[in-house]
Order: structure tokens, then sequence, then C-alpha cells
């Protein structure tokens, strides 16, 4: 780990710390359950995995890979939404900029290259069953070639090209909010693509 991720690391443990310090004492939470907690956190840091306290709002970056009349979607797994469909995507890390993690997402999730991303639109997603609340900020982007894979087998166990007239069920919710035209700004994906003309969602 270098010199900026682990001081990156113990600025996010720093407010962690808070975060649970908090909520111990809205809840009247023991100290060996805020202990165990703690220690759930720092393991998470260690190993790289990125752990959502209940309460925090966090920002998501979903790429629209699109070929002709087709978009890219996976079958997530291991993760909240787990079973329902989606676009590659992730969360945005400190300092980034939502086209450079558009294009890590796609790499590190699909094996794919991406072209010029661009931003889309912005929904706001609420999992009540998980108590996950994210910002998540829609970018779009070429496709260059080559066969996607599923280079995160831990996290998703399907992928594939799908027709918008023709997409899997079920869908995640932020995509979902997304078709319905949820977002901000309000637009309509089949209208942004030119596949209006052929029918609806």
């Amino acid at each position: 780990m270098d010199q900026f991720n682990r001081e990156t690391a113990k600025a996010e443990m720093r407010e962690l710390r808070l975060r649970i310090l908090n909520v111990q004492q809205r809840y009247t939470i023991s100290q060996v359950n805020c202990d165990r907690i703690e220690a759930t956190l720092k393991f998470s840091q260690v190993c790289g995995i990125r752990v959502a306290m209940p309460g925090m709002t966090r920002v998501g970056v979903g790429i629209i890979i699109w070929r002709q009349d087709q978009v890219l979607l996976l079958r997530r797994k291991n993760v909240h939404g787990s079973g329902s469909w989606s676009t590659p995507g992730g969360h945005l890390d400190f300092q980034e900029t939502p086209e450079a993690c558009a294009i890590r997402e796609a790499k590190e999730e699909t094996n794919l290259d991406i072209l010029d991303p661009r931003f889309f639109a912005i929904t706001n997603d609420v999992f009540e069953a998980e108590e996950k609340h994210y910002i998540t900020v829609w970018m779009e982007a070429k496709y260059l070639g080559g066969e996607p894979v599923l280079n995160a087998p831990y996290e998703s166990d399907a992928i594939g090209w799908f027709h918008w007239q023709a997409l899997p069920q079920p869908l995640f919710t932020s995509l979902q909010h997304l078709i319905s035209g949820q977002c901000y700004p309000s637009r309509s994906v089949l209208t942004h693509f030119g596949l209006d003309h052929e029918g609806t969602l």
C-alpha cells in the first residue's frame, strides 16, 4: 500500500470511528459491540473491501456501455440487489473523477476498454431492506470491441448484451430509476439512443 492509500485509509478510519461513536451515543450500543464493528471495518480496509455503515450516503458510478441498440448488463451476486441485472459500475474512489471511475470499473468487471465516457444522468437510489443509500452518477461510453468477461465472479454470475426493449428481469433499482426517467435531468434512455420509435420498455 503506497503512502497516498495509507493516508486515505487513515482518514476513512477516523471518519468511521466518529460515526461509530455517534451511533453508540444515539442507540446505547455497548463498547464491546462497537469494538467488534471497528475490528470489522479495519479488516475490510486491509482486504480492500468497502463497507457502508447504515445512515451513510455513498456515490456510485453506473456505466452504460452500448453497442448499436444493445446495452451490456451483469447479474449481481453477493451484493445488495443480488439476483438483479445492472450495468457495470461501482463506488467512486477518493479524488477520482466519474470518467476515470467508469473506465476503471468497466475494465475491472468486464475486461472491456471503453471510449469517451460522458455524463448521462443522476439517480437517487434508496435500498430500504439493506439500509443503503446511493447517489448514482450515470455515464455512457462507446464500446471499442472484444468480448466481455466476468472479471469479478464473486460480485456477478452472468453477463451479456441485451436489446433495450428486451431487458432481463428483475432490474437493479438504480437502473429501474434511470429507465423510468426518475433521474436528474429527467430524460428517456430510448429517446437518447434513438430507439423510441421501436416501442417502449
